[in-house]
């Protein structure tokens, strides 16, 4: 499992630049600490650099 969220990591920083490398490390932290608030703020982030580069 590790290898398959290193290549998603991977993948969104070559698209999408270092602030979706920062997004996607709060949602996994928010996710495996079991903070809401966390995952929250990771999903936000993430999908505003990704709607944010469609616009």
């Amino acid at each position: 499992m590790p290898v398959v969220l290193f290549i998603i990591e991977r993948y969104l920083e070559w698209k999408f630049g270092a602030a979706s490398t920062v997004a996607f490390a709060l949602l996994l932290g928010g996710t495996k600490s079991g903070s809401s608030q966390i995952t929250t703020a990771g999903a936000v982030l993430l999908a505003v650099v990704v709607v944010g580069t469609a616009l």
